[in-house]
């Protein structure tokens, strides 16, 4: 590594182990947002709010679908571990799962520092009965699939009579391809909407071939596009209401991206390759100057940085947080008790995923292959080896 790199990563470090004297913290949770999507084209309003943050080019989540991964980002547990991997426990007669008593929530963890508390969500996979409502004074989650148009009102109406110190989550749907999108907001030509999205990933979960055309994927990335415009017009009240206050912790992340047929799926949930594991993460931080980071990080990472940024501790944290240097992460999902798989992604740039029900292997090499089409994993046998035994060594952990 070059001096001029670690000479800025050393004053990262340094300028990000000061704490904040009981900052506001704000978590705007942009559902389905692909990192790859998020740009000043389609969402203009949010990068100007986070130009003066620190931006993480290369965040990955741990579970490709809603509720597993949230939960992770707020208890900094690995979803295998909090046990909030599906909707419903299929041994017990499909009760609803529910989060332990013996893991705690950020919220959870806030309001024993007396802060005030307020989520207002889009409800679905983030349902407060879940466990996500734990911890919040308030925890609107009414309209299953509701978007900023809902929750930003909402948020902004609780922030104008709240006291400080405050923990705000906001969350939306906007970029799902479930979210009911104002009138004659499709595509014509190929029947971009909602309803076709569906029908594509009916198609993914049974796992039935079907073949989209080049220019259709196209028209589907331009009607996501389109979409994070629209989500970005509705969270800019929030925003220019967040850059007026001082003393305030926000971070912007995303759950977990979109497929749109780049390895013949759609949706979100059944693969866990990077156009659904890489997420958006940015952290803004009070009279601080941000900058890009490009560094492999968690959205496991978030919560053991805010509580150090908080002075706090977290002992139930599995991660060691987002300015550490860069790590190694991991990606699991057990989407409809019928995709099981668990993937490697190495901070040198290498991936491996695990088919745990169908016992097969692949390996990329991301710099060569960013989009994961060329299974490498008889090529380098030595390398594959150790990657293996480090994803069955976390399927034991």
């Amino acid at each position: 590594m070059k001096k001029g790199v670690l000479l800025i990563l050393f004053l990262l470090l340094v300028g990000c182990s000061r704490t904040y004297d009981r900052p506001n913290i704000v978590i705007i949770g942009l559902d389905a947002a692909r990192a790859d999507q998020v740009s000043e084209a389609t969402m203009p309003n949010l990068m100007k709010f986070e130009r003066d943050g620190f931006i993480f080019k290369n965040a990955i989540t741990q579970a490709p679908w809603t509720l597993p991964s949230f939960m992770t980002m707020f208890t900094g547990v690995y979803p295998s571990h909090h046990k909030l991997t599906n909707r419903y426990v299929l041994t017990e007669g499909l009760p609803e799962v529910k989060l332990s008593p013996a893991i705690k929530t950020l919220a959870e963890m806030l309001k024993a520092q007396g802060y005030a508390t307020g989520g207002f969500t889009g409800d679905a996979g983030v349902l407060g009965r879940y466990g996500y409502s734990r911890g919040f004074d308030i925890y609107v989650d009414n309209i299953t699939f509701g978007g900023f148009n809902g929750s930003v009102p909402l948020a902004l109406q609780w922030l104008s009579r709240t006291r400080e110190p405050f923990f705000l989550f906001v969350h939306g749907y906007e970029a799902h391809g479930k979210y009911t999108l104002p009138p004659n907001f499709f595509n014509n030509r190929f029947n971009i909407s909602p309803a076709r999205w569906e029908y594509y990933r009916n198609k993914t979960i049974w796992r039935r071939n079907f073949s989209i055309t080049p220019e259709e994927q196209a028209a589907w990335l331009r009607w996501d596009d389109q979409k994070l415009s629209l989500l970005d017009q509705r969270l800019k009240p929030l925003l220019d209401k967040l850059a007026t206050l001082d003393n305030t912790i926000v971070v912007v992340m995303s759950d977990h991206g979109e497929g749109f047929y780049e390895h013949k799926m759609f949706d979100h949930g059944p693969n866990v390759y990077d156009e659904v594991a890489k997420v958006v993460l940015m952290l803004k931080l009070p009279n601080r100057k941000g900058m890009i980071i490009n560094d492999q990080v968690g959205l496991i990472d978030v919560l053991p940085t805010l509580m150090k940024l908080t002075g706090q501790k977290c002992n139930q944290c599995e991660a060691r947080g987002l300015f550490t240097g860069g790590n190694d992460q991991f990606t699991e999902t057990d989407y409809l008790y019928d995709f099981y798989l668990r993937s490697l992604r190495t901070k040198d740039g290498w991936k491996l995923i695990y088919d745990m029900a169908a016992e097969n292997w692949e390996m990329y090499d991301l710099d060569k292959d960013p989009l994961e089409q060329h299974n490498v994993a008889e090529e380098y046998p030595t390398r594959f080896k150790a990657m293996k035994k480090k994803v069955l060594d976390f399927i034991k952990s």
